[in-house]
């Protein structure tokens, strides 16, 4: 642990580094996806605070970034799926408060605003969306165009059947998306390096599509990565197989997941670059010691576990997401802390450490304490949810701090509960001894079950979300329905282990 000071000088500059899609055990360091490599976010780790479990307010993209970017559940706009309603423009952000405090504001890659042009607080945008409706709306497509790249009009990739499908980057790997966003995050902050400001740099990957350059991709061998964790969630979480279906990956056949979990590791990999590009950018300008960086993501990806692909998932690997938090002059370093926190707490956070006095009805909680003391925000557990009707499901994550004390003997115990409302089925996982969530022990401990939902239902109460309650101690449910297999989409061929042509396909 490092010895350093934690006196909090005045108005820190702050970096937030946004991914999409990627895993809480994205890290080399923690060594859970053999052998990914990420020198730079375990430098801040080994130099900073991890948070080891940290949740998305919902596991999918816009929910997540409207409950971040306005410290409130998205419930409370009726936000529970990326096409529902957004919040108004009366509802501060953290970025717009930051901006009226002095601070230069800007946002480089995705954010995933609509309108795409409202700023949201933000001085400037620069924008890489992926898949813009409009060449003119994002700054990344022009800079393609004025290269010579401009037939290049969805570098996100087009939603369809091999929207899972590995492949080589058509592009250099200086004109990729992830080290233009880098780069143009690199450039805000040397031309704002003598005033406060907030960078905030939304990596697009390693969102699919799949899509390293070779240089990236070269790194890792299929035969060398770690396959998924077994299971299939058929019987307890039927819907969630149906994104397998519409990413065309029912049944993918072994060389075809090592090849997706490689091309996944080497756009983390390359991310993993383009963050050290911002960190020396910071050194550079002498900056780093009072920066406050901020590693974290929307939600993450499951790439093959449990049987399912992508994200709508309360398994770890979806809900959960890396929260990396590196302060020099402002918090130790070398320090892992265990309690459930969530990236709804990060608006408050980042007004704390500006000294902004934030906004009434903030669900969040400040984590500046948390970071430097170990001590836990006051209150029960962490919650998460998402969709509606039958694919509605609410999950509560705690520490069991009142346990027996033989249950006590290796410190707190750490549970997750699940409540699907299609059949009103349960979850629940002893995370402590079972943390690949394979065994679910629901029908065995029907006392903790209970509590677990009545502290969902009091969470639902606190926060105004009637809508999720069927009577005054009870979430809503629905008759169970399976999914219907329907009609299977073809898959693609059989993936080559390492057919020297098949990224030229």
């Amino acid at each position: 642990m490092s010895t350093r000071s934690a006196a909090k000088p005045n108005r820190p500059n702050i970096v937030f580094i946004f991914c999409d899609q990627l895993r809480p055990d994205a890290l080399g360091a923690l060594s859970t996806l053999p052998p990914l490599r990420t020198p730079v976010m375990d430098e801040l780790v080994s130099d900073g605070v991890r948070f080891a479990h940290c949740y998305t307010p919902n596991p999918v993209c816009v929910p997540a970034r409207e409950a971040v970017i306005t410290g409130r559940w998205a419930h409370r706009y009726g936000c529970m799926e990326n096409g529902g309603p957004r919040p108004g423009a009366d509802v501060p952000t953290f970025p717009g408060l930051l901006h009226e405090a002095g601070y230069a504001t800007f946002g480089a890659g995705k954010q995933h605003f609509r309108p795409v042009r409202e700023h949201r607080g933000y001085g400037r945008l620069e924008l890489s969306e992926g898949q813009p409706a409009y060449r003119q709306d994002d700054e990344y497509l022009l800079f393609l165009r004025n290269r010579g790249y401009g037939h290049l009009t969805q570098p996100g990739g087009l939603r369809g059947l091999d929207y899972y499908t590995p492949r080589e980057s058509p592009l250099p790997p200086e004109m990729h998306i992830t080290p233009w966003t880098a780069q143009r995050a690199a450039s805000f902050i040397r031309a704002n390096r003598n005033r406060p400001f907030l960078c905030t740099a939304g990596f697009f990957k390693p969102h699919p599509p799949f899509d390293p350059p070779r240089m990236y991709w070269d790194r890792y061998q299929p035969d060398g990565v770690t396959l998924p964790v077994p299971g299939r969630t058929d019987e307890e979480d039927a819907f969630l197989l149906a994104q397998n279906r519409s990413k065309n990956q029912d049944a993918p056949d072994e060389a075809r997941t090592r090849a997706i979990r490689t091309a996944y590791y080497a756009l983390v990999e390359q991310i993993d670059d383009a963050i050290g590009v911002i960190l020396q950018t910071l050194r550079d300008c002498n900056l780093l010691e009072n920066t406050v960086v901020i590693v974290s993501a929307d939600h993450g990806e499951l790439l093959g576990d449990h049987g399912a692909w992508g994200k709508r998932s309360f398994y770890d690997p979806s809900v959960g997401v890396p929260l990396i938090a590196h302060w020099p002059a402002g918090i130790p370093g070398g320090i892992v802390r265990d309690m459930p926190v969530s990236t709804v707490d990060l608006f408050p956070t980042f007004m704390e450490l500006a000294g902004v006095t934030p906004p009434d009805g903030l669900d969040g909680q400040r984590l500046v304490h948390a970071a430097r003391s170990g001590t836990a925000p006051d209150r029960p557990g962490i919650a998460a949810e998402y969709g509606s009707d039958r694919t509605f499901k609410l999950m509560w994550r705690w520490r069991d701090q009142d346990a027996p004390t033989d249950e006590m003997k290796h410190g707190a115990r750490q549970w997750k509960y699940v409540w699907l409302a299609n059949g009103g089925r349960e979850q629940l996982f002893d995370l402590t001894s079972d943390p690949h969530e394979q065994h679910n022990v629901a029908s065995t401990d029907s006392a903790r079950c209970t509590a677990a939902h009545q502290a969902l239902v009091a969470w639902c109460r606190q926060t105004d979300f009637d809508a999720a309650l069927a009577a005054p101690d009870r979430l809503i449910s629905s008759p169970f329905q399976s999914l219907p297999l329907g009609d299977v989409k073809p898959q693609l061929p059989v993936w080559p282990a390492r057919d020297p042509d098949f990224l030229n396909r």
